[in-house]
């Protein structure tokens, strides 16, 4: 047991020291480079480029597959602003909003969308949305965090959220089985980077996304409440790595930040909760 709780301290302490410094690099959108970025002054250049691309492009599953990936595009500038010029809060709000307006554009090339995932096209691009629309969310989420005192981006971050919460809401209607779609979500959100805080950003998102998704409340909840369980468990780990002796007084406060920040976020899952029901 002892020799257990040894290794937890040095898993935790790893993690713990990580929490205090989290970054949006831990989001993978699979870009390398997003190029142009909307802080220069020929960022106007590839703004033509998608238009014209866009106006060219016909097939209705190509259009919504086009508003997608530019999305991610456009999310992942946001990233690369924030890593690397992080005051230039101007022209991170400015990319949110290009972000929103994009989501808002691909929420509507859905609901055009007559096909099914019977269609092979279409079940591809509905399992890039699900993975795109969570890794979105989570990449908010961090930035928000990041950004705690700048309310306007923190609204925009949150608008841009719940564009992403409504293009969700058009994935169902894409599967002739709703336990296929709610499969391919839980398969994805179980994806998130693992962390101390996997599970419980699982249920917030999870948390953004269900009063969208009418008819499946309860497979959710019931994941939701696996997830809790789970987050739970964690703290349960950091209450006994709290109680341990250890020299390492900077483990010992990293250790201190996680737990709280848990508890805390589990506190504010379970009030919601309670609230919708």
């Amino acid at each position: 047991m002892v020799l257990v709780s040894l290794l937890a301290i040095g898993f935790w302490a790893t993690t713990a020291s990580a929490l205090a410094q989290e970054q949006t690099s831990k989001v993978d959108l699979g870009v390398e480079n997003p190029g142009i970025l909307p802080s220069s002054p020929f960022y106007f250049l590839k703004e033509w480029r998608r238009s014209i691309t866009r106006f060219f492009t016909t097939n209705p599953v190509k259009k919504a597959e086009l508003e997608l990936n530019e999305a991610n595009e456009r999310a992942a500038e946001i990233k690369k602003l924030e890593e690397t010029a992080p005051s230039k809060i101007e022209a991170i709000t400015k990319a949110t909003n290009n972000y929103q307006q994009n989501m808002e554009r691909l929420r509507a090339r859905l609901e055009q969308l007559k096909q099914t995932s019977e269609n092979p096209n279409v079940d591809k691009l509905v399992e890039k949305l699900i993975d795109r629309s969570i890794k979105h969310n989570e990449l908010f989420d961090n930035l928000k965090d990041k950004f705690q005192e700048q309310t306007d981006l923190r609204n925009r971050l949150e608008a841009g959220q719940e564009k992403i919460s409504e293009v969700i809401s058009e994935i169902p209607q894409r599967f002739e089985n709703a336990t296929e779609f709610q499969q391919k979500l839980l398969d994805k959100i179980q994806d998130l980077p693992d962390s101390p805080l996997k599970e419980v950003r699982a249920v917030e998102i999870l948390n953004k996304i269900e009063q969208k998704l009418s008819g499946q409340q309860e497979k959710i909840q019931e994941a939701k409440d696996n997830l809790i369980q789970k987050a739970e468990n964690k703290l349960n780990e950091l209450n006994e790595l709290r109680d341990l002796k250890s020299t390492a007084t900077t483990t010992n406060a990293n250790t201190t930040i996680l737990r709280q920040e848990i508890q805390e976020r589990i506190q504010r899952i379970k009030e919601k909760i309670n609230v919708q029901q």
